[in-house]
């Protein structure tokens, strides 16, 4: 009881000595469209291997990344891929600390901000690679930002996913992920 009511009254101490409000939702956060989606949508499918979206990147967003921050990753993985390791559809890094959103892209080569770099997904292609799971399938994915303490990763555009994955952890300050679904 008395160690709820003192850190009460810090918080609200630190609220009116910084002018700030103090609420417990101002965590780290991602949302992919307009936070309600738990599906890609058809346009987001990749245009490969039977599949006829569009390749579209989902809409992201993002807000209270923690301090310290000089860059993000995003990353989209399928961990119920047939092949070993899962499948990589999009590795993003060096997206500046002052953007807080993605539009939904078409060529992520073109459209992405000049300090990114994609790396070489699963596809063996350094772009997005939209879903397409096996008919019959349903797969979930992974879609992750990652805060990173460093402006640019020392990692080359056709590094392995075990580099990649490892010099993440070394910079990575926190990383939010929202699970998507997709099925035909």
């Amino acid at each position: 009881m008395y160690i709820r009511l003192a850190l009460f009254v810090i918080i609200v101490t630190l609220s009116s000595l910084t002018g700030l409000p103090v609420r417990a939702d101002d965590q780290f956060s991602l949302t992919v469209g307009n936070g309600a989606r738990s599906e890609f949508l058809a346009t987001e499918y990749a245009d490969i291997m039977g599949c006829n979206g569009s390749n579209l990147t989902p809409p992201l967003s993002w807000k209270n990344p923690p301090a310290g921050t000089q860059s993000f990753a995003v990353t989209i993985y399928d961990p119920d891929a047939s092949v070993q390791g899962g499948w990589w559809h999009w590795i993003l890094i060096n997206l500046p600390a002052s953007i807080d959103h993605l539009d939904s892209m078409h060529d992520t080569n073109r459209d992405l901000p000049h300090e990114s770099r994609e790396l070489h997904n699963t596809n063996d292609r350094s772009a997005y690679t939209g879903p397409c799971p096996p008919v019959g399938q349903r797969h979930h994915y992974e879609v992750s930002l990652t805060a990173v303490n460093i402006a640019t990763l020392p990692v080359t555009n056709n590094a392995g996913i075990d580099t990649f994955l490892s010099v993440l952890q070394r910079h990575s300050l926190k990383s939010v992920t929202k699970t998507l679904f997709a099925g035909r």
